[in-house]
């Protein structure tokens, strides 16, 4: 390709380095998830076995990591002229998400205490129960810690050994935590949402799907509206999550049914209607019914 056209550039998404013995390894989601560690982590977190995160966090992760692969790319060839192949493989890519907290004593060599980031495996690192509810909070620094303590009601609680300063905290999360937990169930989340917020303590409340359609700051920036699509009726979309002073990007079409663009894309690329036709009715290409 490069000999026809140097200025080519060719993106390629996969599952595993093509330069290793796991190139042609089947790759899903779930096998990417589990090769990066992330079920062996949430196990060592506190879930009950090794689970899945339940969103694809790989395949949607990677996407992005091929469109700024595309975006560097372009730019190289602004520069030099010169196009390139470019591949993207999904597990090295999570591994860099993954090992970016996580790779702990294993960064020198020889290793240097164990894996993993203990703040984030502290087994309370999650919502805290209220009682009624959930609520989301993180006291990370000195002065969180300290404002947390007044509004307990316990100031003296700051010159605890395990609490005092940032560095003794960090070798000591779970207890922390756990300290933290236990506090919270003694309010309601619209309690503990009031009183962190007047300590300017980073709180929110922990947000159901139903919840997030229905949310007031959504609501107010437009993240959704309703379109209308030929076949499926009203749907709701979201928008595109970044925000430009000049040149917003927009949808310009609904989501695609199969073949929808066959033709259009076949003629885009040099093809005429007659070799098109050919195509389709050989099943080569696919035409919506």
């Amino acid at each position: 390709m490069r000999e026809v056209n140097p200025r080519i550039i060719y993106v390629g998404c996969f599952g595993y380095s093509q330069r290793g013995p796991y190139a042609a390894k089947a790759a899903y989601d779930d096998l990417i998830q589990g090769a990066a560690g992330i079920p062996w982590l949430l196990h060592k977190q506190g879930a009950e076995t090794p689970r899945y995160a339940p969103i694809i966090v790989a395949d949607r992760s990677v996407g992005q990591q091929v469109a700024s692969a595309v975006s560097a790319a372009l730019y190289y060839r602004e520069k030099s002229g010169k196009g390139q192949r470019v591949d993207v493989p999904m597990f090295e890519h999570l591994l860099q998400i993954v090992l970016g907290e996580h790779l702990g004593g294993h960064t020198f060599e020889p290793q240097h205490g164990e894996a993993g980031y203990a703040r984030m495996l502290a087994p309370d690192r999650r919502p805290y129960r209220t009682n009624d509810g959930y609520v989301c909070a993180l006291i990370y620094n000195d002065k969180q810690w300290k404002a947390f303590f007044d509004v307990i009601g316990q100031p003296g609680k700051f010159k605890d050994p395990k609490f005092s300063n940032q560095e003794i905290r960090s070798k000591h999360y779970p207890e922390a935590y756990a300290f933290v937990a236990e506090q919270m169930k003694t309010r309601s989340t619209d309690e503990w949402i009031s009183a962190l917020e007047r300590a300017d303590i980073p709180v929110q409340r922990m947000n159901g799907i139903a919840d997030i359609v229905a949310d007031p700051h959504l609501a107010a920036t437009g993240y959704f509206r309703t379109v209308e699509h030929p076949t499926e009726g009203t749907l709701r979309s979201m928008a595109v999550p970044s925000e430009w002073s000049v040149s917003p990007p927009q949808y310009r079409r609904h989501a695609p049914r199969l073949g929808e663009h066959t033709r259009e894309v076949l003629g885009e690329a040099g093809f005429s209607e007659d070799e098109i036709d050919s195509l389709v009715q050989s099943g080569a290409a696919k035409s919506p019914l």
